[in-house]
Parts: C-alpha cells; sequence; structure tokens
C-alpha cells in the first residue's frame, strides 16, 4: 500500500558535532484551508535545549519567539531539494517513491533534505491514513554500507511490501536507542533512522497493530543512501498523537497547531 503524498509538517533535528546527538528543534508546516499556500517555520521547545549543547539559530531565522510566515519556500529548504531542471531529477525522486510533480515537503520528508555541508535532518510528522486507520511513516533504511556483504546481498532481494522486524540494539556504541531492521529469516539489513525512535517508535510500541513494510528497493547504481524506502504503519491508539511532547511544541504561542499530522491555524 503506498504512502500516502499528504505529509504538511516537517521536524528539523540539529545534531551537535561532538556528542553526535540529535535535538529536534524546529517545525515547518505548509498550510490548509486559507493559507494553503503559506508555509511557516516556528522554532520547537526542543531548541533551548538544544543551547545548552551550542546550538545558534539558523540563518534567516534568528529568534526563536518568532514565527515565520512566508508564500515561498525559504532558502534555509530549498537550498535542501535537488533542482528540478537537472537531468536526474525525476530519477531521484523515483528512488523516493515520488511522482516528478511531487512538492517540496513531500521530497523533503522522503530525503529528510540532508547536505554534506551540515548537520541538518528533516522528518515528517506522521500522516494519519483514515482508509486503514493507521498512521503512516516513510523512511529510508540506516547504516546499510556497515553491514556484511551477505546482508547486502540479502537487501537488494527485498520485495515491495515485504515486512521487516524491528529490534532494539542497547549494546549499538554510537547511538543505545538504536533500532535493527530484521527481515523473516533474521538477516538484518540496516537501521531505523535516529528520529523515529522517540514519538513513532512510541507509536509502535503502544499499537495494537503495527508493522515495517518494504516500499521499494533501489539497485545501484542509487547511493546507498537511497537503497532501501520503507514505511511504518501503526494503528492510533486511543487519543494518541506522535510527537505531541512538549520538545516538540512551537515557542511562539501564535503558532499553528497540528493535529493528528495535519496543521490547522489556531
Amino acid at each position: 500500500m503506498a504512502i500516502l503524498q499528504t505529509v504538511r509538517a516537517l521536524f528539523v533535528a540539529w545534531q551537535q558535532p561532538e556528542s553526535r546527538q540529535y535535538f529536534p528543534v524546529g517545525r515547518l508546516v505548509h498550510g490548509d484551508g486559507e493559507n494553503q499556500d503559506e508555509y511557516e517555520f516556528a522554532y520547537i521547545h526542543g531548541a533551548i535545549a538544544a543551547k545548552e549543547h551550542g546550538f545558534h539559530p539558523f540563518l534567516g531565522f534568528s529568534k526563536l519567539e518568532t514565527v515565520y510566515r512566508s508564500q515561498d519556500l525559504h532558502p534555509f529548504f530549498t537550498n535542501r531539494l535537488m533542482s528540478r531542471k537537472r537531468p536526474d531529477f525525476a530519477d531521484y525522486v523515483a528512488r523516493l517513491g515520488l511522482e516528478p510533480d511531487a512538492d517540496a515537503m513531500n521530497i523533503l520528508a522522503r530525503s529528510a533534505g540532508m547536505r554534506a555541508t551540515d548537520s541538518i535532518e528533516m522528518f515528517p510528522q506522521p500522516v494519519f491514513n483514515p482508509a486503514i486507520e493507521s498512521y503512516q511513516t516513510p523512511f529510508l533504511i540506516r547504516g546499510i554500507r556497515h553491514l556484511p556483504q551477505t546482508n547486502q546481498d540479502r537487501l537488494l532481494r527485498l520485495q515491495p511490501n515485504e515486512m521487516l522486524t524491528c529490534r532494539p540494539e542497547p549494546t549499538n556504541a554510537f547511538d543505545r536507542h538504536a533500532v535493527q531492521l530484521f527481515t523473516k529469516e533474521n538477516i538484518c539489513v540496516g537501521w531505523m533512522p535516529h528520529y523515529l525512535f522517540e514519538g513513532t517508535l512510541q507509536l509502535h510500541s503502544t499499537s495494537e497493530y503495527s508493522n515495517v513494510f518494504v516500499e521499494q528497493v533501489n539497485p545501484p547504481p542509487a547511493p546507498v543512501s537511497h537503497r532501501v524506502l520503507c514505511r511504518l504503519e501503526a494503528r492510533r491508539p486511543p487519543g494518541f498523537v506522535p510527537f505531541s511532547s512538549s520538545t516538540y511544541q512551537p515557542i511562539a504561542a501564535d503558532a499553528s497547531r497540528i493535529e493528528g499530522g495535519v496543521a490547522a491555524t489556531a
């Protein structure tokens, strides 16, 4: 089952260069209703904690207490998108499971907006799919280059909709919260992204139905970072909203609120 292309909220995480710990610091919303074409960026309370570890506001977004709204996507985000004029753009979005006319929010959600020149990563607010009464979150498998060749060979044989098993790895020297992904033959094919460890894995652990499925495999010459696109599906427990803790709440009182993966103006 394809991932719904209705991403309207993205969180921005900053990585501390020494500890390599990630801190969620901001939120980008693409509005609905009368503000359908408006983009809104606001810092969240995670930025206050990140400041104690060396975080500084982004260029163009200098004040933590301000909501930044615009009809156009700010260069901070557009600079993380491949130009649509490039001849390989169609191949790029296809590796992300998208069509060439996909909007910026969905491209950033799938690609994480990562660049080699900084330590910023983006991740989507999980989208609720009423057709299956579940949240869906797309993600690219991480850490593939660290796998033995036999594991990488098995990874290339993954099939669309093949189910993978999540398994915490507390002995991981890099991140004790790491979560590995295994095939039915108990072969590790990589790791979940760090941003799934909190809100989405909380949903994963409390849901009566929660599974990871392969969306598509992108064989070489696709880069390893785009090798496998997956989706996490989890049925919503009563009253649960992912990434709803105080860490993810905007600092500014006039920022839009998010309800179940959809932005709603106050």
